[in-house]
């Protein structure tokens, strides 16, 4: 178990294209339309892709004047069964039922989810956080939270009723203070992984994620002559006679 050292208030818990691209992918566009209509793609083996766009049509046809027949969302999956010009035709499900048509392949990353992952939250341009850095706060307050990282980078989310109100990054083998915790009580999240996002705040290469099943309160008391904050302290590594048993998260729950 990971532990917690306790005093007055305190917790710790330890464990673009150019113009000439244009009219050739036109050309080809225009070529691709003339086979939909014919009938059908060249012999082509199947391989699966994702929608890196916000949204992707599907079409009757290899081309942007065919009638839209669903819409896909970011991040589904399809399988692109063949190619015409510079569009892939698609077997895809919507609202739960089969469907075939064409999208753009601009719009799709062929390979695994967290290749597109990667391609939807810009993890090439994003930098390394420094430990402590806040990447998110919606509201400011005087309490301390400190977390020290175990083998690999974390990113530390303070979440009530489902919205993140804090998010901070630690190095791995670091240290990472925040001093300016608002008031409130939150599930206290953390995610250690690969290839960091600071547009979808997560990491999109083996992420694991994992929260302390108790809600975590910061709130000011007083004695009458001072006013104390609260202090807490979470180590993610394993401690003897540890008092923080962490739970695992899915993924998806930790995502903005």
């Amino acid at each position: 178990m990971l532990a917690i050292a306790a005093g007055v208030n305190e917790q710790s818990h330890e464990y673009g294209a150019d113009s000439a691209a244009d009219a050739a992918a036109a050309a080809a566009d225009a070529a691709a339309a003339t086979a939909s209509s014919a009938g059908g793609s060249p012999a082509f083996d199947p391989v699966p892709a994702y929608v890196t766009a916000e949204n992707a049509n599907i079409r009757s046809g290899a081309g942007g004047s065919f009638s839209v027949v669903g819409t896909l969302p970011q991040m589904s999956q399809v399988m692109v069964i063949g190619r015409e010009g510079s569009w892939s035709r698609v077997q895809a499900t919507v609202d739960g039922a089969p469907l075939d048509g064409y999208v753009s392949a601009k719009l799709l990353h062929e390979g695994g989810a967290e290749e597109a992952r990667a391609i939807v939250c810009d993890v090439m341009k994003s930098a390394r956080p420094y430990s402590g850095e806040v990447l998110l706060q919606n509201s400011y307050g005087g309490h301390h939270l400190t977390v020290n990282a175990g083998v690999r980078d974390a990113l530390v989310k303070l979440r009530s009723g489902g919205v993140t109100s804090l998010a901070f990054y630690v190095r791995a083998g670091e240290s990472g203070t925040v001093e300016s915790v608002p008031n409130g009580t939150y599930q206290i999240m953390f995610a250690t992984g690969e290839g960091f996002s600071r547009k979808c705040l997560e990491f999109v290469t083996s992420m694991d994620v994992i929260s302390d099943p108790s809600p975590q309160t910061f709130e000011v008391t007083s004695d009458g002559y001072s006013e104390y904050y609260s202090t807490a302290t979470y180590t993610l590594t394993t401690q003897a006679g540890g008092n923080f048993a962490p739970q695992t998260v899915d993924d998806n729950s930790f995502r903005e």
